[in-house]
């Protein structure tokens, strides 16, 4: 069972990114966390429309978003930066690739089991 469709609810998604909390509060806290990114690939699972893949692309070698919602994606490339790659993919299904940092922000809350 899906949660959500973000299919259906990408555009209305992608005005959060507007929002001072997530902006402001959410974003900085992501981008302390993961470092210096100078040199390395950083991967954004549940990329979304891109929000945090971009932020994270304007110091990293290169960034590798991830989303299961082909219209988050479509959004995404819209903004395309030379060092992102978007890729439509189930995050917790088949291989993923290789990183020196990965972020999940608002993902957790999908899991169904502890093994997925």
């Amino acid at each position: 069972m899906q949660l959500n469709n973000y299919n259906e609810l990408a555009e209305d998604y992608s005005r959060t990114n507007t929002k001072p909390d997530k902006h402001y509060s959410i974003l900085p806290t992501v981008i302390e966390l993961a470092g210096n990114l100078s040199g390395k690939v950083v991967v954004d699972f549940g990329c979304g429309d891109g929000f945090f893949t971009r932020a994270l692309a304007r110091n990293a070698r290169r960034v590798i978003g991830l989303d299961n919602s082909e219209e988050q994606i479509r959004l995404a490339k819209q903004k395309l930066e030379h060092n992102i790659e978007y890729r439509i993919q189930d995050i917790f299904r088949g291989s993923l690739p290789k990183s020196d940092i990965a972020i999940v922000p608002f993902v957790v809350n999908y899991t169904k089991t502890v093994n997925q």
